[in-house]
């Protein structure tokens, strides 16, 4: 019985070896976009300034690897090792067509005018105005623009499900490594323009003529409006309400009736003749005297880029 065990957990550790080595693809580089039928142009070396893309080959296509042939979308993580030192994570969202894929093409050091990341919608990666807050190729070149000058080896993996399922090594030199700077704002610029490009307005929920009239009026009477918060040049080119009713706040201790909220999606015009989106501005009605008073405008939101000719698609 004893002989039965031992066997027993050779063969286990045995088969969680050869698991985990069936586990992990590979990962190849070059210094253009690889065709994932053609992989071609192939190189380990590079130098500072160098644009750079990978290709994951993996054991198999993602919704395989998770167990869920029926997924719609799961985070990608790609970790880049620059020494066994500076390590960054960096995720985006995955589609359900890329999910579909034995191949993973992705950007890593991506030349602004010609990368996917940010403007297609097979991995979608986060984008804030602080560059070290971005997910993808930006955060990467953040970390990239301040290493200094010599030779790395850089070793990078993705991650599916918290699990490494593909991996492969490059090196790079230079004197300095500051052009990443110029193709991280660059990179920002393109993204920008990207989302503006697929941007458009929430879906309206409710249309009540009137009470647009005075959302718009609520607006240009607040502080927001006046100093510039929001920017808009002259006027609301479009608003739409986003909720279906309107939602009422009570008392917690007496059930008291408040005041009732509702929320609206607003675009304007800027000086430049650039439209932005406010997704989320809220406005409320005050309960006194056993009525509802005037609405007002409460507050608005983070506002998005969008190309002027979506604003009314």
């Amino acid at each position: 019985m004893r002989k039965f065990l031992i066997f027993l957990c050779i063969l286990i550790i045995t088969s969680a070896i050869n698991l985990q080595a069936q586990s992990t693809g590979k990962i190849v580089f070059s210094k253009s976009p690889i065709d994932p039928a053609k992989p071609a142009n192939l190189t380990g070396s590079f130098k500072s300034g160098d644009t750079i893309y990978g290709l994951a080959s993996l054991p198999d296509t993602f919704k395989g690897l998770a167990g869920n042939p029926s997924m719609k979308k799961g985070t990608v993580e790609i970790v880049v090792d620059v020494e066994d030192n500076d390590t960054i994570y960096t995720n985006g969202t995955a589609g359900e067509a890329a999910l579909g894929r034995k191949h993973f093409a992705f950007d890593i050091l991506p030349d602004p005018q010609k990368m996917s990341a940010y403007v297609k919608d097979d991995v979608i990666y986060k984008k804030y105005p602080n560059p070290a807050a971005c997910e993808g190729p930006i955060k990467i070149a953040d970390l990239f623009r301040t290493l200094p000058g010599g030779t790395y080896s850089i070793t990078v993996s993705v991650k599916f499900n918290y699990q490494e399922v593909a991996k492969g090594d490059f090196t790079i030199e230079g004197n300095n490594y500051a052009a990443y700077g110029t193709m991280m704002t660059a990179m920002i610029s393109g993204a920008d323009s990207g989302a503006a490009d697929k941007a458009r307005m929430p879906q309206a929920k409710m249309k009540n003529k009137k009470t647009e009239a005075d959302m718009i009026k609520a607006i240009k009477n607040s502080n927001d409006w006046k100093t510039g918060r929001i920017k808009a040049n002259k006027d609301i080119i479009r608003l739409v309400i986003i909720d279906s009713e309107w939602m009422v706040r009570r008392h917690n201790v007496t059930n008291a009736i408040l005041h009732r909220y509702i929320r609206a999606a607003a675009a304007v015009k800027d000086s430049k003749g650039e439209c932005w989106v406010y997704p989320q501005i809220t406005f409320q009605e005050d309960y006194t005297g056993g009525k509802y008073r005037p609405l007002k405008y409460d507050g608005a939101g983070d506002m998005f880029k969008i190309q002027c000719g979506n604003v009314n698609k």
